[in-house]
């Protein structure tokens, strides 16, 4: 009976050690593909100097608003990246722009806003900041700063998804060709 009993317990042990190591490998995963995503839009957003909302995009034809867009749609289809999670904007922040990618052919609805929070889940968060003149110093043009929240969870399996967390980075600031906003 002994032997039966130390049986079980290390067989309960090894089960533990198994959902412990998967759970590891599952969060690696998840965490390396949302760092991979968010570095991604952030260089697409540099190249395409800045995303900018439609109240910007009316008032200014000249800057490049459906190109990026476009181009992050793209490449969040393309690297298969679902996970997500609710735009949270700090208050240094002027607005924010969420996408929801639909499907497997990458269409995506762009929301965009400048409340604190989303009532909604988005697959991707890209907030707007924007540095002015007066606030860095003198003669230095004004300039968008770009702050990228992608998500990631923690998924074990047998208990599925515990977690939602996000990673954020910042884009270089981005000059703005005859933008004033004073």
């Amino acid at each position: 009976m002994k032997e039966a009993i130390s049986g079980a317990w290390l067989f309960q042990i090894v089960i533990v050690m198994v959902l412990l190591f998967s759970g590891f490998l599952a969060i690696a995963l998840n965490y390396s593909k949302a760092f991979q995503v968010k570095n991604g839009v952030v260089n697409i957003i540099q190249r395409q100097n800045g995303v900018y909302g439609p109240e910007i995009s009316a008032t200014r034809p000249d800057l490049n608003n459906e190109g990026s867009r476009r181009e992050i749609q793209e490449y969040l289809g393309l690297v298969g990246y679902r996970n997500s999670g609710e735009c949270r904007r700090t208050p240094t922040e002027v607005e924010w722009a969420g996408l929801i990618v639909d499907g497997r052919d990458g269409n995506g609805r762009w929301t965009t806003g400048s409340g604190e929070r989303s009532n909604q889940r988005f697959h991707l968060c890209i907030y707007r900041t924007v540095a002015q003149r007066d606030a860095i110093g003198e003669g230095l043009p004004d300039t968008d700063l770009y702050r990228v929240e992608a998500f990631f969870r923690l998924d074990l399996p047998l208990i599925n998804q515990l977690f939602n967390l996000s990673i954020s980075g910042t884009t270089t600031p981005i000059f703005v060709p005859g933008w004033d906003i004073r």
